[in-house]
Order: C-alpha cells, then sequence, then structure tokens
C-alpha cells in the first residue's frame, strides 16, 4: 500500500511539472525557478493576470472554485483525475462537490479526529482547507499542491474564495457575497 502511494505522489508531482512547462510561454525560460512554481496549468496560480474565462460564466461560487482551481490543477489524470483517484477523490467537474462536503477523508489521522473533506461552516475540521493553507496535524500528508508552495501563498484570492465558501456553508448553489 505504502508503494502505491508513494507512485501517485510521484505521478501527482510529475503532473505538475508538466503543467509548469505546458503553460510557459514560448519566450519564457522553461524552469521551475523562472516559473515560480505559479501553476499546473498557469491560470488559476496567476493572481489575477491571466483569469480564465470560465469563471467569468460561473453561476455559483462553488462553480467558480470548481472551474478555477479544481478543474485546472487538481483534476489532473496523474491526481484527482478519474484514473488516479489521489487519496480515493476526483475532483472532476460532476464528481467533486459530493466527493467533498460532508465526506470522511480516507487519511487515518485526519478521520481520527473527526475531520471531512470539507465540514460546512468549520474550517479547522475541513481537511482540505488544511491542506491548502498547510495548516496540517502529524500524520496528515502534504500540502496542495504536492510538490509546491501551498496554495494560500500560489494564490491567495482564490484562497479567499474557498475559505468564505467554507465558512458560508459550503453550498453547491448560490453565489457567497465576496467572491466574484
Amino acid at each position: 500500500m505504502e508503494r502505491v502511494s508513494w507512485t501517485v505522489t510521484a505521478l501527482c508531482f510529475l503532473g505538475f511539472l508538466v503543467g509548469q512547462v505546458a503553460s510557459a510561454d514560448a519566450q519564457a525560460p522553461a524552469s521551475l525557478a523562472a516559473l515560480g512554481h505559479h501553476g499546473h496549468h498557469g491560470m488559476f496560480f496567476d493572481q489575477g493576470q491571466m483569469r480564465d474565462s470560465r469563471a467569468q460564466s460561473a453561476s455559483s461560487t462553488f462553480e467558480r472554485i470548481q472551474n478555477e482551481v479544481f478543474t485546472q490543477s487538481c483534476a489532473l489524470q496523474s491526481c484527482h483525475g478519474s484514473n488516479a483517484k489521489a487519496g480515493s477523490l476526483v475532483l472532476e467537474a460532476g464528481a467533486s462537490y459530493n466527493a467533498l462536503v460532508n465526506t470522511a477523508p480516507t487519511n487515518p489521522a485526519a478521520n481520527s479526529v473527526g475531520k471531512k473533506r470539507i465540514l460546512p461552516g468549520n474550517l479547522d475540521r475541513s481537511f482540505l482547507w488544511n491542506k491548502i493553507s498547510a495548516q496540517l496535524m502529524s500524520g496528515e500528508g502534504a500540502s496542495m499542491p504536492f510538490g509546491a508552495n501551498p496554495f494560500v501563498t500560489l494564490n491567495p484570492e482564490l484562497t479567499e474564495v474557498i475559505r468564505k465558501w467554507i465558512l458560508a456553508g459550503a453550498l453547491k448553489e448560490g453565489i457567497v457575497d465576496g467572491t466574484y
């Protein structure tokens, strides 16, 4: 089981690296240092400089998070896509909400203290929040995205959208104040 976990972890990291190189401008150097570890696809880690047009058409805060975060960076086939299912979690559109909200994490340490992947209204017991904000306890694994700086430092704007959405009840429909 440990070998499988390391294989999935390595594949997630490779997916991250491939995305870094693929998203680099053709005239820009392709080294990770030059890219500053800013995203799988060069869109959601840009802190607003290259806003993806899908976000503008989102009809809810959750849909914005799906479009700008999960679809662009997490639902990669080497990480949380339907093939790899790292942590038994699929973050593809249509599957992510039910896989996250009020669902127990597979991580034994997080599960043993009663965390959910997302517990509406509660950041401390929302494992996704712990992962992206690097607020992890012993045994809870690595911050996300794997192999990079925590999401909170890579994109403070979208981190705040996720924070407000969780605190407002993590609803699938509707727009949370301050998230658009």
